[in-house]
């Protein structure tokens, strides 16, 4: 329940190529859980990430019957890992420089 006053923002769509039809087979299938990411663009052309988690549901006879999922936008999440990859790039590079000129 979501508290009074509270803001709300209703969901946006999310592109179909998260809910692929092999994917939701498979987690039906094997009753496994699985976490995919997918990349996709906003209205606006801008990338977007989201992170997936579906599971299987089972009805009351313990068969799987459904898919369960949730997905989160984690676009923030994957340009602070480019960010960092390239500080360490940016770091390594620096170090290999002072000890070429060290060694000399």
């Amino acid at each position: 329940m979501i508290p009074q006053g509270a803001p709300f923002r209703a969901p946006r769509r999310i592109h179909m190529k998260i809910l692929t039809p092999l994917l939701l087979l498979e987690v039906v299938a094997t009753g496994a859980s699985r976490y995919t990411m997918h990349r996709t663009t906003d209205s606006a052309g801008r990338p977007e990430w989201f992170g997936c988690w579906k599971s299987p549901v089972r009805g009351e006879n313990g068969l799987r019957c459904a898919v369960a999922g949730i997905a989160r936008n984690i676009t923030q999440h994957k340009k602070n890992e480019a960010a960092l990859c390239e500080s360490k790039r940016l770091l390594q590079s620096t170090l290999d420089a002072l000890s070429a000129h060290i060694a000399m």
